[in-house]
């Protein structure tokens, strides 16, 4: 699973260089795109795809990932008459707030069908341990993204060029994930209608938690870019995005599999075990971020525009105060398998539910005010807090827990 650490890693060392060749719009745009693909991606295949790893036999497993695509196409059928609609229309001032472009509109349907297709085929390549396979396919996309992005900023298209380049990686990141997909079994519409019954769970709660998580993470790039442009909102997205996700997306993420299954293990094992390895991967994990996050916090604008640009110093001045945020994030990131070590899966949607909704309080308060950079400083803080409060939370599980076991 390294490959998929290259991968993020590629596409970091591409920014300073794509950044001389894009404008700030044009990454304000990547990100809404990029925002409204994610959102609807969460839900395209029903939540059962994580469910492809829980039969004994592939007949049963099969059975869902061909329900997932049910689901897939379903919703990009829906997805694609809006988006039409919404292109043929031109009484719509929010389309043309966000989206430089209307033709991108017609990208969109394209990239959620390719993005669920790619997440149920993986669920099913870890099944079937291929786990090569999911790591060139992320590879392959994270070559032809960052190439194709290049490639495009040296010819004039009519469509953006970072969203022409996330496109077709993602095209190549199916066709890989598809070709190393084997020994999938044809089934029945009855055995799919079972497993519907079966693991109805997934759908109505899975599928509502991480649709509401997935909502109040990418929210945010829609409603700054139509508040105050898809400059700014560039600056927030190379920000927030791009630059304070990257210790998420290069050491939390590979650390996450590793901790759920020694969590799960300590689970089930002596007392104050889960508890002792959690404070032992918090400390750790927090001895990485900070001195990250106390850079970013002293120099962020200075060290954006040396690297970026000086037109990129604003997203400097963002990261100094999202800076925070990241950290804790970063800790709570593989925490969140406590979850379902613990089964709190309602205490997390409510979390969810609360976290959404201060979000979308925060950006409709300030935007009266017309303060982006105010804006930033109160998300920031409360994205801190809220985020404080959860690993608070978390830690409590896993020492409770413990009790429990002993008991």
């Amino acid at each position: 699973m390294s490959g998929i650490g290259i991968a993020k890693l590629m596409g970091l060392i591409a920014l300073p260089f794509l950044a001389n060749y894009y404008s700030t719009t044009q990454f304000g745009i990547l990100g809404v795109y990029l925002a409204v693909v994610l959102i609807f991606k969460s839900f395209s295949n029903g939540g059962f795809e994580v469910a492809i790893l829980l039969p004994e036999v592939d007949e049963e497993a099969s059975g869902i990932l061909k329900l997932c695509q049910y689901f897939n196409n379903s919703l990009f059928l829906i997805i694609f008459c809006l988006c039409l609609f919404f292109y043929a229309t031109s009484n719509f001032e929010f389309i043309d707030q966000i989206f430089d472009n209307k033709n991108l509109l017609l990208f969109i349907p394209f990239s959620i069908w390719l993005e669920g297709r790619s997440m149920a085929l993986k669920y099913w390549l870890n099944r079937k341990k291929i786990y090569a396979g999911i790591s060139r396919a992320i590879i392959a996309q994270a070559i032809i993204t960052v190439s194709l992005q290049f490639l495009f900023a040296k010819f004039s298209t009519p469509f953006n060029g970072l969203v022409l380049g996330l496109f077709f990686g993602e095209l190549v990141m199916y066709i890989v994930m598809f070709i190393h997909a084997t020994e999938i079994i044809k089934v029945d519409k009855r055995l799919i209608k079972r497993m519907a019954q079966k693991y109805w769970q997934f759908l109505k709660y899975g599928l509502t938690g991480t649709f509401i998580n997935t909502l109040a993470g990418f929210a945010p790039y829609v409603l700054f870019q139509r508040h105050f442009g898809a400059a700014l909102n560039g600056q927030f997205t190379m920000s927030n995005q791009k630059i304070l996700a990257a210790p998420t997306n290069l050491i939390a993420a590979a650390v996450s599999p590793v901790f759920y299954e020694s969590a799960n293990r300590a689970s089930k094992e002596q007392h104050g075990k889960l508890f002792k390895i959690s404070k032992e991967l918090s400390v750790l994990l927090f001895c990485l971020v900070f001195p990250f996050a106390l850079i970013l916090i002293f120099w962020g604008p200075a060290l954006f525009g040396f690297f970026f640009g000086e037109e990129w110093a604003m997203a400097g001045e963002y990261a100094r105060y999202l800076a925070p945020f990241m950290c804790i994030k970063f800790i709570v990131h593989p925490l969140t398998y406590l979850i379902d070590i613990c089964f709190k899966l309602k205490q997390q949607l409510i979390f969810n539910i609360i976290y959404l909704l201060s979000i979308l309080s925060i950006f409709g308060i300030f935007y009266l005010e017309g303060q982006h950079l105010v804006l930033i400083k109160v998300y920031g803080i409360t994205s801190f807090v809220l985020y404080l409060s959860y690993f608070i939370y978390l830690m409590s599980l896993a020492k409770n827990y413990s009790v429990k076991v002993e008991a």
